[in-house]
């Protein structure tokens, strides 16, 4: 007996329409759509329920070409991280365990990019999908903000996770057979990778009688895997032995909990590190960081080196960059992410400027450490920034629903 999602339209006289699952079989939409559709909408991939470190996302390829293939989509997340994305509906024939392989095969040929050619592609994708180049660095801050890291940090950062294979595979599809769920414990195709394979199923639900159909399209984590290892080479070279001693061991990823353990920094690590090397401003700093989670528009998300603070358009969804705090209790304010995002939504960054003014002051620079800020000013300016991003989202929006 089956049972149906429903949507309600009014709480009160629970009117509402059921909604049914949409038959894989269905021709709805094919393989193209899918790739726009997750292109243009990466964070309905629940990545970040994977592993913290693969989000927020930001396309940076789509059908990107390697020695072994095309990636369907090639993601970076914001800390540093690639996620390579193969799109495969339910309905298609391919051999899931040969669709596997393949997609492994591509990963590997992909590690073995650096990170000028990933730049370079960058640019060239970004021409067509954003209409305009930017090198790599440049559209994780116009999309993201600050990167909390020194450009030649966050290009060795992204190397080694290239050249190390940390990043994750996920095959995306509309349903994932259970067949296909068995093979991920069995694969080991390339230990020296420290990748993750996942496998995300995207449910998509309909209502009964309409045309032409809506969708609802949930997405859920179908598989991922447990169990990675990795090749240890041990080299032994004994004095006066012409030929060194090669051994070569297979080792389990070692894990924390349930995670596979990774260079990652959470909210709670930010907090632990921070009581260590800056004990005398951590809970001033926490009251600060706790007020600012009262404004339901202010988001604060994890990076490499500490957490990053954005102001959410309410209408488009998208963020303009306000301030990161390191886990040395510095303040940072970068300017260059918020002109990017306001001319990228054609706002006038006059208030960036301003912001950029007052901060100037506040921190005699643009990093302090919090024992040297005035943090009634900095507050004071944030707050009057913030104001002004929301005003003139207000006023876009007017001008364009105007007779």
């Amino acid at each position: 007996m089956k049972a149906y999602p429903y949507l309600i339209h009014d709480l009160a006289s629970q009117k509402g329409e059921r909604l049914s699952r949409l038959d894989p079989r269905q021709k709805r939409f094919d393989e193209k759509w899918l790739q726009e559709f997750l292109m243009n909408h990466p964070d309905i991939l629940p990545t970040g329920d994977i592993e913290p470190v693969f989000y927020p996302l930001v396309p940076i390829g789509k059908e990107v070409p390697v020695v072994e293939g095309r990636i369907d989509i090639l993601y970076l997340s914001g800390s540093g991280y690639p996620v390579i994305v193969e799109t495969k509906l339910w309905r298609n024939p391919e051999s899931r365990r040969e669709v596997v392989a393949q997609i492994l095969d591509m990963a590997f040929a992909f590690s073995k990019w650096g990170y000028d050619q990933l730049d370079e592609y960058t640019k060239r994708f970004a021409k067509t999908f954003y209409g305009q180049e930017r090198s790599l660095i440049s559209l994780m801050e116009e999309k993201l903000g600050e990167i909390d890291m020194e450009q030649d940090e966050f290009r060795d950062h992204v190397e080694n996770n290239l050249n190390l294979g940390r990043f994750l595979v996920a095959v995306v599809g509309d349903k994932i057979r259970s067949s296909t769920l068995d093979i991920l414990n069995g694969l080991n195709r390339y230990p020296g990778l420290g990748l993750e394979l996942a496998m995300i199923e995207l449910e998509c639900f309909t209502f009964a009688e309409k045309e032409p159909p809506s969708l609802l399209i949930i997405p859920r984590i179908a598989k991922k895997s447990e169990i990675i290892e990795r090749s240890i080479v041990e080299v032994k070279i004994q004095r006066g032995e012409k030929k060194p001693e090669v051994e070569i061991s297979q080792e389990k990823t070692k894990k924390i909990g349930k995670k596979i353990s990774r260079p990652t920094l959470t909210e709670i690590k930010f907090w632990e590190i921070l009581k260590e090397k800056a004990p005398d401003d951590y809970h001033k700093i926490k009251e600060f960081v706790e007020g600012l989670k009262d404004d339901p528009l202010v988001e604060m998300a994890p990076g490499v080196n500490g957490l990053r603070f954005r102001r959410i358009l309410s209408e488009s969804d998208r963020v303009i960059s306000l301030f990161f705090i390191t886990t040395d209790s510095f303040f940072h304010v970068r300017l260059q992410a918020p002109i990017l995002q306001f001319k990228s939504l054609r706002l006038d960054t006059g208030p960036v400027d301003e912001f950029g003014r007052e901060v100037k002051l506040i921190l005699n620079g643009f990093s302090s450490p919090f024992n040297q800020i005035d943090i009634e000013a900095f507050k004071k300016a944030l707050s009057n920034f913030c104001e002004k991003i929301d005003g003139q989202e207000l006023d876009k929006n007017q001008t364009r629903t105007s007779p």
